[in-house]
């Protein structure tokens, strides 16, 4: 096979020739024809590949470099994998034969008029640009992206969105921004339409319509070409995404006196190289401001695909050779950054590839934006361009208010700044900075709503200084974003009573995935607020399952439910009246309330509690107790539920009172309403014991038979009374009263306490029983404990198990307590078990020797009560008694 430049070169062979693998040389115009190449074709150069009749390629294809591939065969492809994964990703391929299944591998440009059968995008392509092609069925990814993927097609083409295969019970859910620019249904068939743009969203639903995958694929559609070989310049920036914001410090501050971070740094940008480019050309104009020309340079190497940032006028990063920075329209040459007069300005990066190494223009001129447009006129081969937007100061920012029809804007001032604003129909005419603000300007708050304003109106909000001075002006437009809308009225729900008493339900499925929210009221005006808004956030209500029971209301009342979005944002509600068939009655009340002589009304001194015992219940029974006949709420003293298995209830209701009287009691159970009222009547307090007298008598401790407080009283109350019980409290205050003794014979009227704290004050307090734990409380009687009784002045270890105690005075009796007496320190741990009483002496026998080396000591209980820390005996050894005093 021999290459000639300009010629092409034949391999004329016979159909029965076989070759391996055929590697196509670097700029060669090559024809196959009649050939079977079982090993498949590399192209790793620039070429032109015409395949003719006869041949058939069996191996796979692997496109590397810019290639047309042209020919009369029609089916040579039919049995090779194409692999399109081209070095340079602005690189040119031309299929003009049909091929049938193609794989792109790498960010491509694809062209040409043979039909594609089956093209598959790989996971990380994010740049395919089909022109022209005629693919019956493209295949490109869209599930599990990282980022959305960047699909270019041409006019004619057609095909298949896909790399999802759905499992059982799941389904594709597929929606297209614009759809005037590609149709596509459920099976992801697309079709270019017209020019233009649009988002493919691609989710893909279980069979409980959750979304459980997605993808996104933004395709743009080349405008109408008959030759298929359009090209286009992929422009990107690594300051800002298409249509995002440019930071501050890419923008002009030409005084340096409104925006210091504004540094003039000038943007970088990359673009990609379209084939047959000599030069670049780059413009950053203001559509907002008259194409105002911020940034111009021309002649840019062919080679050259990327400017970095701060490349402006900087000799070290622009590219040396013929390039040109032209004047910007200050009148500055190279970069000039956007400063709009006020609000967001749009600013558009074009980037041209021409076919002309030099452009003839220089940098003495002043040139607008049409002057260097018809300088590159007929010399562009292909452009592409990148928007950005620019807010020399935060924007202020419009929402909707809380009330329908009212608006609030959010702005923050400059320091001693205030704000005022004019609502009207049409645009402002935006004032010049340091002007007067206009008559009738309103002062404004930064969120305050802003109310009766519509769609399509506009606000101009002026922030003005000390002396009514415009700071900065913006010209808002309200929009069905920004203003209070009512929600729109929630319809298709079902209304029916409840499964209980007092109970309605509401059956509605949310059409937009969300969930339901309930409030009740029984007026209208109770339901806040009067119109709820559309997107509002929703606070008031409960949450709600459609059929679930809604409680607690009455035919009558009104119901809002609402739903949510998954923000908990209001997207539809409705107000409902209950009627009488929408409301629960209950089950028919009891046919016998309880019956009187089941009840016992206990009517108690203080602090013992009044309470209403009822008997004869079953599990779940609900008892209240009312002071009034008609047993309604606010006459409620108590209620009380009898618990599983028990067959009574005690209700604590206040005090009654000394006086007689009549309860109310009434039953009912769940489910059902509530009996009829069951009166009973109660009596009056009896009369509490009288003549209540404490003596207190000291003479000798209580371990040897002592006595402290001896309380007695008389009784001539009624003979009811079967039994007595008494109370102690050092407080003044009855409810403080602990229970010392009971229950005492009625005969015996008398209790003495050895319990008390020598030195103490106490009340003591009697009460009768009738013995049906109905009490009644005498009146207090106060009295002060004696003072300690005699005391340990000597003790002596007399032999190894008997210890000699020495009083302060003689004592009477002749026995004591053993437990009253505790030996501590001794290794035997010994235990007192006889206490003998002599006159002033006391003698106490252990049950173990005491060993030599203890050293002891004996506490014991002066008058019964706790503190056992009385005295010290020391012991060195037995039978040499060692004195010691317990102190």
């Amino acid at each position: 096979m021999k290459n000639r430049v300009n010629k092409n070169s034949v391999i004329a062979v016979l159909s029965t020739f076989a070759f391996s693998t055929l590697i196509s040389p670097a700029h060669a115009d090559t024809t196959i024809t009649g050939s079977t190449l079982s090993g498949g074709l590399q192209v790793n150069a620039p070429s032109n590949l015409n395949v003719e009749g006869g041949t058939q390629i069996n191996g796979n294809v692997g496109i590397n470099a810019p290639a047309t591939i042209g020919g009369s065969a029609t089916n040579a492809f039919d049995n090779a994998l194409t692999d399109v994964h081209p070095s340079d990703p602005s690189s040119l391929i031309q299929f003009n034969v049909p091929v049938q299944n193609v794989i792109v591998s790498g960010d491509a440009n694809i062209s040409g008029t043979g039909n594609i059968g089956n093209l598959m995008k790989k996971p990380g392509v994010n740049h395919l640009n089909l022109q022209g092609v005629n693919a019956g069925r493209t295949a490109v990814i869209a599930i599990d992206l990282a980022a959305p993927t960047d699909l270019k097609i041409g006019s004619k083409t057609t095909g298949v969105i896909t790399g999802y295969t759905l499992q059982g019970g799941e389904t594709f859910d597929v929606s297209c921004s614009d759809e005037n620019v590609l149709t596509i249904d459920g099976t992801l068939t697309v079709a270019a339409k017209k020019a233009g743009t649009a988002v493919v969203v691609v989710k893909v639903k279980n069979g409980s319509n959750e979304v459980i995958k997605q993808g996104a694929v933004s395709v743009r559609v080349a405008a109408a070409d008959n030759t298929g070989a359009a090209q286009s310049v992929q422009v990107t920036s690594s300051a800002f995404a298409a249509n995002g914001s440019i930071p501050i410090k890419y923008g002009f501050n030409r005084d340096g006196s409104n925006l210091p971070e504004a540094k003039n740094t000038s943007l970088p940008f990359s673009w990609s190289k379209p084939a047959g480019t000599q030069s670049f050309a780059l413009v950053m104009y203001d559509p907002d401001a008259q194409n105002f020309v911020h940034w111009a340079v021309v002649n840019l190497p062919a080679s050259t695909t990327s400017l970095p940032e701060g490349a402006s006028m900087n000799l070290d990063i622009m590219p040396l050779g013929s390039s040109i920075e032209l004047n910007n329209g200050f009148g500055i040459q190279g970069y000039g950054g956007p400063q709009p007069p006020s609000g967001t300005h749009h600013y558009k990066t074009v980037v041209y590839a021409l076919n002309a190494p030099t452009v003839n223009l220089n940098s003495d001129g002043h040139y607008s934006f049409d002057d260097i447009q018809a300088a590159l006129a007929g010399k562009i081969i292909a452009q592409g361009e990148l928007t950005g937007t620019y807010t020399p100061f935060p924007a202020p920012v419009a929402q909707p208010g809380y009330e329908v029809n009212s608006t609030k804007i959010m702005h923050t001032t400059g320091a001693g700044n205030k704000l005022k604003t004019i609502v009207q129909p049409g645009p402002f005419t935006a004032p010049a900075p340091g002007t007067p603000v206009p008559n009738g300007a309103q002062d404004y708050t930064a969120g305050m709503e802003l109310f009766h304003v519509s769609v399509g109106q506009h606000v101009g909000l002026y922030e003005v200084d000390d002396s009514n001075n415009i700071v900065h002006f913006f010209d808002i437009l309200l929009t069905p974003a920004n203003v209070a809308a009512p929600a729109p009225a929630l319809t298709g729900y079902t209304v029916g009573q409840g499964s209980v008493a007092g109970s309605t339900k509401i059956t509605y499925a949310p059409t937009t995935g969300g969930s339901l929210k309930v409030v009740t009221s029984p007026i209208s005006g109770g339901l806040y607020p009067t119109t709820p808004i559309s997107g509002a956030d929703e606070f008031s209500g409960k949450p709600y399952r459609s059929g679930d029971d809604i409680t607690g209301v009455s035919a009558g009342w009104w119901v809002r439910l609402y739903e949510v979005d998954g923000n908990n944002k209001i997207v539809k509600y409705v107000d409902i009246q209950l009627m009488d068939g929408d409301v629960n009655p209950g089950i028919a009340n009891y046919t016998q309330p309880p019956s009187a002589a089941n009840i016992t009304v206990h009517n108690n001194n203080e602090p013992m509690k009044d309470y209403v015992e009822v008997t004869g219940l079953t599990t779940g029974d609900v008892i209240n107790v009312y002071s009034d006949p008609s047993g309604t709420a606010q006459y409620r003293l108590g209620s009380a539920t009898v618990g599983n298995g028990e067959t009574s209830a005690e209700v604590s209701i206040p005090q009654l009172g000394t006086g007689s009287g009549t309860v109310y009691v009434t039953l009912t159970n769940s489910g059902k309403s509530e009996s009829e009222v069951t009166p009973k009547a109660y009596d009056a307090e009896f009369a509490p014991p009288a003549n209540v007298t404490v003596s207190t008598s000291d003479t000798q401790p209580a371990a040897i038979g002592g006595v402290q407080n001896v309380v007695q009283w008389t009784d001539s109350a009624s003979p009811s009374v079967q039994n007595y019980t008494i109370y102690r409290a050092n407080s003044g205050n009855p409810s403080d009263a602990q229970f010392i003794g009971g229950y005492i014979n009625p005969g015996v009227r008398s209790y003495t306490d050895d319990t008390a704290i020598p030195g103490t004050p106490y009340d003591y307090y009697v009460y009768a029983s009738d013995g049906n734990q109905t009490f009644s409380r005498s009146s207090s009687f106060n009295i002060v404990t004696a003072a300690d009784a005699p005391a340990v002045t000597d003790a002596v270890l007399t032999s190894a198990d008997t210890i000699l105690l020495t009083f302060s005075s003689s004592l009477t009796g002749s026995a004591g307590n053993p437990a009253a007496f505790i030996i501590h320190g001794a290794a035997s741990s010994p235990d007192v078990i006889n206490v003998a009483v002599s006159g002033d002496t006391v003698t106490l026998t252990l049950n173990n020797n005491i060993t030599f080396g203890d050293t002891i000591t004996v506490d014991y209980t002066p008058k019964g009560t706790n503190d056992l820390t009385n005295g010290t005996l020391v012991a060195a050894f037995v039978g040499r008694p060692v004195r010691g005093i317990i102190l």
